[in-house]
């Protein structure tokens, strides 16, 4: 079938195909795969292997020609937000708690999107917030055990929160009139003029999203 090319969502460009030996030359066991990139933003995805039945709107069935796109393209800050939603996500059905089939519809439920939309490939960095928050209510030990991300201010703006760097190189938050010191050494957060402190840089951005939305 014939696939739309993708427009990046950062700049609006019509996005490239490009081989995977051509965008990771150290991957062999990609080099067969293709991808669509824009170059200007870093962005890019997969796509889903020729022959895949790939679902869409209705529960049509289309087979994918090598070329049809899992999702959105996202930027490094995007792909590692959807990596983690991946690993706090995944072990609902790999570890027997539901069938595959079960989680997605949970999935979908709990985004508000139709089934066939509800793949993290498609999600923006808030809707990756919203999974990582809706797994932990219903098991907070599948937390997401993944390193911290780099560049924790990018992931700031990525999140569209309001933030400056100090002289002394900690983070100033500023949330709904609130401000918040962020240290990104220890990861450790407060709210000034509140006792005690709080720890990870995810956290920081639930409460902040949180906040914006009361």
């Amino acid at each position: 079938m014939s696939v739309p090319i993708p427009a990046c969502p950062y700049c609006g460009a019509s996005s490239v195909l490009v081989s995977g030996s051509d965008l990771f030359p150290k991957r062999s066991d990609l080099a067969d795969l293709w991808f669509w990139r824009c170059e200007p933003c870093k962005a890019h995805v997969g796509c889903h292997e020729q022959g895949a039945e790939v679902r869409g709107p209705g529960g049509s069935i289309s087979l994918s020609d090598g070329t049809m796109p899992f999702g959105t393209l996202a930027n490094a800050a995007l792909r590692s937000a959807r990596t983690q939603a991946h690993a706090v996500f995944d072990p609902l059905w790999q570890t027997g708690r539901m069938r595959r089939a079960e989680a997605y519809v949970w999935l979908a439920e709990q985004m508000g999107v139709p089934f066939e939309q509800a793949h993290i490939s498609m999600f923006d960095f808030k809707q990756c917030m919203k999974l990582m928050d809706a797994v932990e209510d219903i098991d907070p030990r599948k937390r997401a055990a993944a390193a911290s991300p780099p560049d924790d201010a990018r992931w700031l703006r990525q999140a569209d929160i309001d933030h400056e760097v100090a002289p002394d190189g900690h983070l100033v938050v500023r949330s709904k009139g609130q401000t918040i010191d962020y240290w990104p050494a220890t990861q450790r957060w407060s709210i000034r003029g509140h006792s005690g402190e709080q720890s990870t840089l995810l956290a920081l951005i639930r409460f902040c999203v949180s906040s914006a939305k009361r």
